[in-house]
């Protein structure tokens, strides 16, 4: 019997050639094509050895999201390698990823029902927080005014899995270290191209490191600017959205300068000047403050020296304590009696609530009776102790002349305050929030950043390095801003008519000033103070960075 094909087979050959042939492949017409999968790569992409030795397209796996959806009931998507046109069902969520943005009920399973969805990432808290929420406003602004994210691939809706990311609500530190490792694992079988994160630094720096960077994953940070971020090769792949503590200590030695000058002008202060600090060095961010604070090139100058200078003279005196996340029961005793002996004019806190609480309100309390011959001490509050609004008002009911006393440091807002008033005002109808809503619009920004450089992805949205390509044109431009007050059509129209055209996108906390070598936010610090409730006022003064001094109307006491 010949060995060549009977005229059966050829006809059933050309056949599978003819049913194969919107693949545009030209087929070897042999009985035995192949004999693993491998062998059909020469024939064409996303064919399989079939059980007859013949190369057949891989049917196998998921086409779609909505097929997913339908064989498993809820929100599957359908992950693929790329170039292969069959994917993995994979469930969105998981134990240490359990909700979906947007909140908006069945959101996300409708995108992927209807859709192709960019599926990102979020680490957050998630209790329905201002964090949460946030995250979960600028992802529903893009769905609502856009009907998602326009990219190279058309209108995209945004789906956004968000994962517990909040450490100092876990109870077992060891236990939220594999919950964060299982929820990276589980964003990177989602192929997530970018997260946006509410992760501590030194949590986000150990995901970065061990996880992110051989994923290629981008992270937009809400967080501040962080030295131990910088310290390893991130291709491009983190940024911050707050400025760090380098950045922000810029601002102590204008703020110095027009301490002392006031108090020289109201007659607290005659001769040389005595300034105490009293850092935290367990906080990064306030570490580094302090360490601005004591530069021998940038930090203060006072009685003609720098610090160096004033210490061998024993006219500054440093001192270090322990924040209260680190031990609420420390006894700062002893620190309060040093205070007392040295008599400082000015108290600079590089620190939290435990300074207001063991340090100021025993201060105040003796201040008189100790120190009787001089004005009680100014203080120069830092960042976070903005935030500690039980503990400054506990201060000043206890002591009510202490707010003529006290200003503090904190990252800038935007100096246009319409961007930010017109979506503080948006995220209080939307979310009704209880108590104060004021102070998380980094969290917003952040998540905008994210989106946008998704647009702006080179030469389309893939992975974190087209995201991280598409964030370099967000940083100089036209301007635009966050929020769908701003037409998010122009956004888009700016970014996809060339794959050169750049724009800055000026968020709620301003222009984007971000140093394009790290990532990091470079903005020095603005002065807040307290109003006569008690009540922290922010951005009274802003740093000039044509002079390096503090400008603006000071409302809170006269003459400062």
């Amino acid at each position: 019997m010949s060995d060549r094909p009977t005229l059966f087979h050829r006809l059933s050959l050309l056949a599978l050639a003819a049913a194969l042939s919107g693949c545009s492949l030209a087929y070897d017409l042999n009985l035995d094509q192949c004999q693993v999968d491998a062998d059909c790569a020469s024939i064409g992409q996303g064919l399989i050895c079939g059980s007859d030795n013949i190369c057949k397209i891989d049917d196998r796996g998921c086409g779609s999201h909505s097929q997913c959806v339908a064989e498993n009931g809820g929100p599957w998507a359908c992950i693929k390698e790329p170039e292969r046109q069959r994917g993995e069902c994979v469930n969105l969520q998981s134990p240490e990823c359990p909700m979906l943005l947007p909140l908006q009920s069945n959101a996300a399973l409708d995108a992927l029902e209807h859709g192709d969805p960019v599926i990102l990432g979020g680490f957050t808290r998630l209790t329905l927080s201002p964090f949460l929420y946030n995250f979960d406003m600028a992802v529903s602004e893009f769905n609502e005014s856009n009907g998602g994210l326009t990219t190279s691939e058309g209108v995209r809706p945004v789906v956004m899995v968000a994962c517990n990311g909040y450490g100092p609500d876990a109870p077992d530190p060891d236990s939220f270290s594999r919950d964060l490792d299982a929820s990276m694992d589980h964003l990177i079988r989602l192929k997530v191209p970018g997260v946006v994160s509410a992760l501590a630094a030194d949590d986000l720096k150990r995901v970065v490191e061990s996880k992110g960077l051989a994923a290629n994953m981008f992270f937009m940070s809400s967080q501040e600017s962080d030295s131990s971020l910088n310290s390893f090769l991130d291709k491009n792949l983190l940024w911050q959205v707050l400025p760090g503590g380098g950045s922000l200590g810029r601002s102590y030695r204008p703020v110095v300068d027009r301490t002392l000058d006031y108090l020289q002008r109201s007659g607290a202060l005659t001769g040389n000047a005595r300034i105490a600090q009293i850092s935290t060095p367990d906080v990064r961010v306030l570490a580094e403050m302090s360490a601005a604070v004591q530069s021998s090139t940038s930090g203060i100058v006072f009685n003609g020296m720098n610090v160096l200078q004033n210490i061998e003279n024993q006219t500054f005196l440093t001192r270090n304590t322990p924040s209260f996340s680190a031990d609420q029961n420390a006894d700062l005793s002893e620190t309060v009696e040093e205070l007392f002996q040295f008599k400082p004019h000015v108290i600079i806190s590089v620190g939290s609530s435990e300074f207001l609480a063991k340090i100021v309100l025993p201060l105040e309390a003796q201040w008189n009776t100790r120190v009787p011959d001089q004005a009680r001490p100014f203080y120069v509050l830092s960042p976070l102790q903005y935030g500690t609004r039980s503990a400054l008002n506990t201060m000043v009911a206890t002591s009510p002349t202490v707010r003529q006393r006290v200003i503090g440091l904190n990252a800038p807002a935007a100096p246009n305050a319409d961007l930010y008033d017109s979506y503080l005002l948006r995220y209080i109808a939307r979310y009704r929030p209880e108590g104060n809503a004021a102070g998380f619009e980094n969290f917003y920004d952040a998540a905008y950043y994210l989106l946008y450089a998704g647009a702006a992805a080179q030469p389309r949205l893939t992975d974190g390095l087209s995201l991280s390509a598409g964030m370099f044109r967000l940083l100089n431009g036209t301007t635009r801003y966050v929020g769908p007050n701003q037409a998010m059509s122009d956004v888009f129209s700016d970014l996809t008519r060339s794959s050169l055209s750049t724009i800055s996108l000026h968020g709620t906390m301003g222009a984007p000033k971000f140093d394009r070598e790290t990532g990091n936010r470079d903005d020095a610090a603005s002065v807040w103070c307290l109003d006569e409730a008690g009540v922290p006022v922010p951005d009274v003064l802003t740093y000039d960075d044509s002079n390096g001094t503090m400008q603006g109307t000071f409302p809170c006491f006269p003459n400062f």
